[in-house]
């Protein structure tokens, strides 16, 4: 049987982006002075540059986390996730082009950039100050996405000169940490199933609810994922995939708002799903 080291990998993200905010001292001294104001009663933050360029900038850098997030499974508390090796030609497909589309995105706002301060100038008045500005070369820093993959801990790794004892120790707690994770991981697999089955039920079961296809979309498309991040092939988890596969990802969107028994049949298929995965502990 194939060890954890072997079936899957951790991935490190690190998103850095540039706040584009700064704390303007002599606007907040004079708002204290014409609201008669404590020193201590506030800071006024001035917005150095708005602009769409920005705009695409933060929703490509939140789409890359969101890639990584969907195709990954959680792994402790420092923002490491778990790649699969069963995910991984989909990981690296999608999560290289989102960083190729925040990459174009930040080659257009430093080629934009003297235009944009040039706007921001005008638009900040008395309040504008060149030092709070980056320079090009700084922006392509401050504006950076980066992620790495490094092998899963394993207890045969661990080579510290210390006693026999205490070195067996350490490896049962390493495994015994790498365990609990592996569990925290599975439940995640389970609780976004849970989520977008019981949002597909609340949307369905109102009948004035307005949806769009992606509703069905969404649950169509972790039905794809999921499968591939089931780590301990858990056989009940897959076979909850197949039974939704059947039932809600084949339903057709436009059916659904036309029809309201249609509407109201897909609801309880949703919801019994719901229900006997409540079997699982979930």
């Amino acid at each position: 049987m194939a060890t954890l080291q072997e079936k899957a990998m951790i991935v490190r993200l690190k998103i850095s982006l540039w706040t584009a905010m700064a704390v303007d001292s002599s606007a907040t001294q004079e708002a204290h002075k014409a609201m008669n104001a404590a020193a201590d009663a506030g800071k006024y933050k001035k917005y150095l540059v708005k602009c769409d360029e920005l705009k695409k900038l933060r929703r490509s850098a939140y789409h890359v986390r969101r890639m990584v997030k969907e195709l990954t499974l959680p792994w402790y508390d420092d923002g490491a996730r778990l790649l699969t090796a069963a995910a991984h030609m989909d990981f690296v497909k999608k999560v290289r082009k989102a960083v190729g589309d925040f990459t174009a995105c930040r080659t257009n706002f430093v080629g934009r950039y003297s235009e944009i301060k040039a706007e921001s100038k005008k638009r900040l008045g008395k309040m504008f100050d060149e030092t709070e500005f980056p320079t090009k070369g700084e922006l392509e820093k401050a504006f950076n996405v980066t992620y790495k993959i490094e092998n899963v801990p394993s207890a045969d790794d661990f080579r510290v000169a210390v006693s026999a004892k205490d070195a067996e120790e350490i490896r049962a707690q390493i495994e015994e940490d790498v365990q609990k994770q592996v569990t925290v991981g599975m439940k995640d697999l389970w609780v976004r199933l849970k989520d977008a089955l019981s949002h597909v039920t609340e949307k369905l079961s109102d009948k004035e609810s307005v949806f769009r296809d992606s509703l069905i979309g969404n649950v169509k498309s972790l039905c794809e994922t999921l499968p591939k991040l089931n780590l301990t092939n858990d056989k009940e988890f897959d076979a909850i995939v197949k039974e939704v596969q059947k039932t809600v990802a084949t339903l057709e969107p436009e059916k659904l708002r036309k029809d309201p028994k249609v509407r109201k049949d897909a609801a309880g298929a949703a919801n019994a799903i719901i229900n006997k995965m409540k079997g699982y502990g979930i």
